[in-house]
């Protein structure tokens, strides 16, 4: 009996305490973790009473949440859960399931609450607009109406020149003008943006106008990419007139290089496939564009000249070559340049080298010439143009640049030095040996050796001769020198050799007079020989002439004639 009544006791031990007026103490947690101190089983129950809506919040005291919880359809509990500084402070229910921590009436009004609060958090959240410390045109424009927009912008752009001309040119493609106006819309606007960016032609001027240019290319491009042809030609050409018109290539290698890149983006759309009608009315506007105005190709290998004549038909070439030609000038290094590569895609160059025989007599048209044409003839074929162009030149004086052209072209070539010496004359080898020799460097012993094969071969003496003076080669001279025969090639020998072979050259000289002497009498014979030793007075075979003569009057001191010839010579 004793111990029923103990057990008792224990058991009524908490309602006991709260109903004297002493709180069980109880642990405070955070509010989202509610689950993990309550059993399994208890939040089930609690989650039945949810779902029946049996757990409703029926006041707020400060930080108290007064909950109504009904048990059966008749009878209900009150709650009442602390809930201060995001975490649960305190609870209680009215029921005697409390006393033994948590019932299921707690669970579902925390599970209520916890709802609650998350709920107000979201909210809370999608409502809270972060503080600026400043304007900006981004949020601005997030907040702003697309109505109220439109209306600021067609206000604005009254007052606002700079705006206006932003916005036409940013959006001109959108808006399609009759065919006799479109293709003249983005001339307009370039004109009007540039008259507001620039009061002067400065760099800073340039650089402004350079980057408008390319955001409009970038638009082409854009355009061409979509196959909107029309525009897309209507803004290249706009470009191209703003700057062919105004000469901006002229006078900025930023805009050259703009207006580059502007002639390839013509190249692309004028490759491509569209409409033969529309692409026959571009050819036309354009040609009748570089017809009009001085058009000034911003570079000889890609310009308008060469795009036309590459995709144009038979009328459209013949009109850019008669104006190319009617315009034909050194100064227009470009625009002569375009001719020649027009000529050499028409394999037309040969037939039509006198075009340009009034710059034969101008080095700087032979490097334009040479520059132009390198890489697009096979070698046998540019050797014909290279003999061409020499029968055209020889009269001008200008053979030497010429051979300097060629020459610095035809080095890597194994029998570039073979066909020079054989296709151009004597004098004109000479001139020429000596610029290979410097363009070829250490390659030209090779050249060297062909050179010499060569004129033994035709046995050309003055070729050899010239060939071994250049290498300051004695030995091959003196050896040259013992073979001759001929007084006159004896002598041209001998002017070669080095002065510290004197005491040889002078045996073989002498022994050359003496034969010479020996084989003519006579006046003749008198006149060649005063002739010969005034010859070597001009180089240093002067020093020889003494001894010579010395040896003339004792060998032949009988012949008048001759020792008169020698009279002003010492002895």
């Amino acid at each position: 009996m004793l111990q029923e009544v103990c057990c008792l006791v224990l058991k009524e031990l908490p309602y006991l305490y709260e109903l004297s007026g002493r709180k069980m103490l109880k642990q405070t947690f955070a509010l989202n973790n509610y689950s993990m101190y309550i059993q399994q089983d208890v939040l089930h129950e609690a989650q039945q009473l949810v779902q029946n809506n049996w757990v409703e919040l029926v006041e707020v005291r400060d930080d108290i949440h007064v909950f109504q919880v009904k048990n059966t359809e008749t009878e209900s509990y009150e709650v009442e859960v602390q809930f201060a500084r995001r975490k649960v402070r305190n609870y209680t229910c009215d029921c005697l399931e409390d006393r033994t921590g948590f019932c299921r009436h707690i669970a579902g009004a925390l599970m209520v609450l916890d709802r609650k609060k998350q709920k107000e958090t979201k909210q809370r959240r999608r409502s809270h607009k972060p503080s600026l410390k400043s304007l900006s045109t981004r949020s601005i424009l997030h907040q702003v109406s697309d109505q109220e927009l439109r209306q600021f912008l067609l206000q604005h752009a009254q007052l606002d020149e700079r705006l206006a001309v932003a916005l036409k040119t940013r959006f001109a493609h959108k808006i399609d003008l009759h065919e006799e106006y479109n293709h003249q819309k983005y001339y307009q606007l370039l004109r009007s943006f540039w008259k507001l960016t620039a009061a002067k032609r400065s760099v800073s001027a340039f650089k402004k106008l350079d980057r408008h240019l390319r955001e409009l290319l970038a638009l082409s491009e854009d355009l061409l990419a979509r196959e909107d042809i029309r525009e897309a030609y209507a803004l290249l050409f706009g470009l191209q007139k703003f700057l062919m018109v105004g000469q901006f290539s002229q006078q900025s290698d930023v805009m050259r290089a703009c207006e580059t890149e502007l002639c390839q983006q013509f190249v692309n759309l004028l490759g491509s496939e569209y409409s033969p009608k529309l692409k026959s009315r571009h050819f036309t506007e354009l040609a009748e564009l570089i017809e009009e105005g001085k058009y000034v190709p911003p570079d000889p290998a890609l310009n308008l000249f060469l795009a036309l004549f590459q995709f144009g038909d038979r009328s459209i070439r013949n009109q850019i070559e008669e104006k190319l030609m009617s315009s034909i000038s050194l100064a227009d290094e470009a625009g002569l340049q375009s001719l020649i590569a027009i000529f050499v895609q028409q394999e037309a160059i040969a037939t039509k080298i006198d075009v340009f025989e009034p710059f034969f007599g101008k080095l700087k048209f032979f490097q334009l010439f040479f520059q132009t044409i390198k890489g697009t003839y096979a070698e046998e074929d540019f050797f014909d143009l290279a003999k061409l162009l020499y029968d055209r030149v020889r009269g001008a004086g200008t053979a030497q640049s010429l051979f300097q052209q060629v020459a610095s072209i035809l080095t890597d070539n194994a029998y570039q030095l073979e066909w020079h010496l054989t296709h151009f004359d004597k004098t004109h080898q000479f001139e020429l040996l000596p610029i290979v020799k410097r363009l070829a460097g250490e390659r030209w012993h090779t050249h060297q050796k062909k050179a010499e094969a060569l004129f033994l071969a035709v046995d050309d003496f003055d070729g050899l001769v010239k060939l071994y003076a250049m290498d300051e080669n004695n030995v091959k001279l003196m050896d040259l020198l013992a073979q001759q025969k001929d007084l006159e090639r004896l002598l041209e020998c001998a002017a070669h050799v080095t002065a510290d072979h004197a005491k040889e050259v002078l045996l073989l000289v002498q022994n050359g007079f003496l034969t010479y002497l020996k084989a003519h009498v006579g006046y003749p014979s008198a006149q060649a020989v005063a002739e010969y030793l005034r010859t070597m007075d001009q180089s240093w075979l002067r020093r020889l002439v003494p001894d010579l003569a010395m040896a003339i009057r004792s060998e032949y001191g009988d012949r008048k004639l001759l020792i008169k010839s020698l009279a002003g010579q010492p002895l």
